[in-house]
């Protein structure tokens, strides 16, 4: 993942969820910093395709964290409706991303 697009990754939660840039890039584990990071990393990989241990390193977290949230994220989905809207709505907005990725 190019520098480019994990930056616009991280705008785009920040703007959808209510944070900033800065907070999402942060060890603190207030909301909405940390429902915004859980959706980067979710994102990064259910939609871009990053291996779990890419995303810790490029978001440097710890081993382990990306595969976490991942498997956070996919259940909360299925019971919090207002984070599915949002966690939709963030996709939306990158949706230009997931198509030059897609395969052809």
């Amino acid at each position: 993942m190019s520098t480019e697009t994990a930056r616009r990754i991280i705008a785009a939660a920040a703007e959808v969820f209510g944070t900033t840039r800065e907070d999402i890039l942060s060890k603190t584990r207030a909301e909405p910093a940390v429902t915004a990071r859980l959706a980067c990393l979710w994102y990064v990989h259910a939609c871009m395709g990053w291996g779990f241990r890419d995303i810790d390193s490029a978001f440097a977290r710890t081993a382990g964290t990306a595969r976490n949230a991942y498997t956070a994220t996919e259940d909360r989905l299925t019971v919090d409706a207002k984070f599915a809207a949002k966690t939709h709505q963030l996709r939306n907005r990158l949706a230009d991303l997931e198509q030059r990725i897609a395969p052809s």
